[in-house]
């Protein structure tokens, strides 16, 4: 009997202890949620917690978003490992992110990580809905044309992965799917727009042109929509490497004085007469006509044919293949000197961003707010985008913060 009663006891001291060890853990993590959501100042203790937690930051209700504060701190620490691990011959553009300046470009890279997350997710949700589903099958067959590409194999890609980025390779395969979807669903826009009106309408000029109906610069300074238009449509030797891929494919494709078939481009449908191409060695071009660079060209934050590869590897094939063009002290590369009619209409990006602005996304973090004009996050604080703006306006240029 005696040892019943003092089997009993131990039963409830054990009780009473696990519900008191169980509810100092929940107040932990009640005050750590109330301090990370409100955005308060953080003890360490209870941002290395708020640092492992997957507090949701972003959702939206039809599931097409859903970001965690781990996806955001696990993508923001890549950032900050790039940029204070970078070779000894591009230690000018490393940045001390523990500075008081670091922490203000940390912050404008805190939000651009952010955007670009709920991009992520919301390129996957539209193309799951057409149907579009990427398998591991397709991200291995990417992983290899990305070997191929970079000229290295698995376990030197491993290693500049986590020299670069601090990333394993299974991390880099879940980057690999979001380029996926986003190049499958720029292919299944192409097709819509080459099923379109505005398709026809400009295939119908080119026969005119092709015909001699209509002069192209004369049609180029009257319809075309880019700032080349004021030149007639004139876009004079631009380097191949300053043209947006579709564009430099049909260039790369015709002789002089042939028009090329309609181009569909991210930004919209293109129409280009090749006047010459040469090949240079110079160092650097006159780019006085910015048009397909700044304006009519201009490579968009979704770069969609270069699908964002991962720029350890993209960087080390660039160099390569830089020592095997070089010529005396200038890079061997093509040039074009053309004519294009462009129509901004229906381009790739303005239908992505118009999409973006029609997801019921929901911003829990008192951080940030969801902006549905613009389809993208900002700082809910005035003063904080003021500090940034001032950084972004002040660092123009310096790739550590902004694409």
């Amino acid at each position: 009997m005696k040892d019943q009663k003092k089997r009993r006891k131990k039963i409830k001291k054990g009780w009473w202890s696990k519900g008191i060890i169980g509810g100092i853990i929940l107040g932990l993590l009640f005050l750590a949620g109330l301090f990370f959501y409100q955005d308060w100042t953080l003890a360490e203790s209870l941002k290395t917690l708020n640092g492992i937690l997957p507090w949701p930051i972003a959702f939206s209700n039809n599931r097409s978003v859903l970001v965690t504060n781990r996806d955001l701190q696990k993508n923001l620490q890549a950032v900050e490992h790039f940029y204070s691990h970078l070779a000894e011959t591009q230690k000018g553009l490393r940045v001390d992110f523990r500075t008081p300046a670091g922490k203000v470009r940390l912050l404008a890279k805190e939000r651009e990580v952010l955007n670009k997350l709920i991009e992520d997710d919301i390129i996957r949700y539209l193309a799951q809905q057409r149907g579009i589903y990427i398998n591991d099958q397709e991200v291995e067959a990417a992983l290899e044309e990305t070997l191929r590409a970079a000229k290295v194999n698995k376990e030197q890609l491993v290693v500049n992965l986590q020299a670069s980025y601090g990333w394993s390779l299974k991390e880099f395969k879940e980057v690999i799917k979001k380029q996926l979807y986003l190049q499958k669903l720029w292919e299944w826009y192409q097709t819509e727009m080459k099923n379109s009106d505005l398709y026809e309408k400009m295939a119908a000029l080119r026969d005119d042109l092709k015909q001699g109906k209509k002069e192209f610069a004369q049609v180029a300074r009257q319809v075309s929509e880019g700032e080349s238009a004021k030149q007639q449509g004139e876009i004079n030797w631009l380097a191949e490497e300053d043209i947006i891929p579709e564009v430099r494919e049909a260039l790369d494709n015709l002789k002089p004085g042939e028009i090329s078939p309609v181009i569909v481009s991210p930004l919209g449908l293109h129409l280009v007469l090749l006047e010459e191409k040469r090949v240079s060695t110079s160092g650097s071009i006159d780019q006085q006509d910015a048009t397909g660079v700044k304006e009519d060209q201009q490579t968009p934050k979704v770069d969609v044919q270069n699908k964002k590869k991962d720029k350890a590897e993209n960087q080390l094939a660039q160099e390569e293949e830089r020592e095997n063009k070089s010529e005396g002290d200038g890079l061997i590369r093509k040039e074009f000197k053309f004519r294009q009619i462009f129509w901004k209409k229906k381009g790739f990006l303005e239908w992505l961003t118009e999409q973006k602005k029609r997801q019921p996304v929901k911003i829990l973090w008192r951080r940030y707010q969801w902006l549905p004009d613009k389809g993208g996050v900002d700082f809910r604080n005035p003063a904080w985008r003021e500090k940034v703006k001032k950084v972004l306006l002040l660092s123009s240029g310096d790739p550590s913060v902004g694409l």
